[in-house]
């Protein structure tokens, strides 16, 4: 027992001293680092108003997709200095990839070791996972010119091959459980109205603060709408052991087209993504960005 208890605070101060050191490192590199971060906070804005306002006009009959953020990337290399654009948005996708992986390694949002803690820096980690790919995508576009497969595709064949695996199809539902409780934490925020604890609200006057609170509101709805559509996908593919009913963005918001009222239902999202690509911009201004 006393020798388990020993190695038990070994390891913990093995990883106490690798976040120090991780700090000290981020530290003297701070000049770049909460730059680059902020961009990445902009970039993702960008990217999530651009869905959002494809969506809308998808639902009212103006053209329009709908579409994920490897889809919109697409559409911003086509807009006038595109290539230019993709550019800045491919080292703002990188920052912000960059960032959460800061905030999962060397906790520098305080979360802690316990349950709750080590979920919220796994979340962060994933982050930093799928927005770098999202960057890798946005390089390949510069690159080749060709478009990348979107969300549903990745979706579909990482679940083929989880499927393929011993228990794969556990692993398939339980994801998509993950999912559905990720949206019904956002609908939780939603309802609280609750802001980013990290943004500095005190620096804001009160017009740019009531129009954050409605964005949040309106971002969280949205997100959660699609947190649980994914979800509800992901079990539906484990369940029946079909990787082609997985879906991502892009495919969550085609299923809502299909429903009765579904222009209504995937404009009232769209604007609700327009909501939280607005907290994001205005996050990359006014977010706490904490090295230490």
């Amino acid at each position: 027992m006393n020798l388990v208890t020993a190695r038990e605070r070994e390891a913990q101060a093995a990883v106490g001293r690798a976040q120090a050191s991780g700090r000290h490192l981020a530290q003297r590199e701070r000049n770049w680092l909460v730059p680059l971060g902020r961009l990445g906070y902009a970039a993702i804005g960008l990217v999530y108003v651009l869905i959002g306002v494809l969506a809308v006009q998808a639902a009212v009959g103006q053209g329009g997709d709908t579409t994920d953020p490897a889809g919109a990337l697409g559409h911003v290399i086509q807009a006038p200095f595109g290539r230019l654009l993709l550019a800045v948005v491919a080292i703002g996708l990188v920052g912000y990839a960059l960032w959460r992986m800061l905030q999962a390694t060397l906790d520098t949002e305080r979360q802690g070791t316990q349950l709750k803690g080590i979920v919220a820096r796994c979340g962060y980690a994933i982050a930093a996972f799928t927005y770098a790919g999202l960057a890798l995508s946005a390089v390949a576009m510069l690159t080749s010119g060709a478009a990348q497969p979107g969300e549903d595709q990745s979706a579909q064949d990482r679940t083929a091959w989880l499927l393929s695996q011993p228990y794969g199809a556990w692993v398939v539902v339980l994801a998509g459980l993950a999912f559905i409780g990720v949206g019904l934490n956002q609908f939780v925020l939603a309802w609280r109205g609750t802001l980013d604890r990290q943004l500095q609200t005190r620096d804001m006057d009160v017009r740019l603060r009531e129009i954050v609170s409605v964005a949040a509101r309106l971002g969280n709805t949205a997100r959660g709408i699609a947190f649980g559509l994914i979800g509800a996908f992901l079990v539906l593919a484990g369940v029946q052991a079909r990787p082609d009913e997985a879906r991502g963005l892009g495919g969550a918001l085609n299923s809502l087209a299909q429903q009765p009222f579904g222009p209504w239902l995937v404009g009232l999202v769209g604007l609700g993504l327009i909501g939280y690509g607005v907290h994001m911009l205005v996050a990359a201004r006014y977010r706490r960005m904490v090295l230490d």
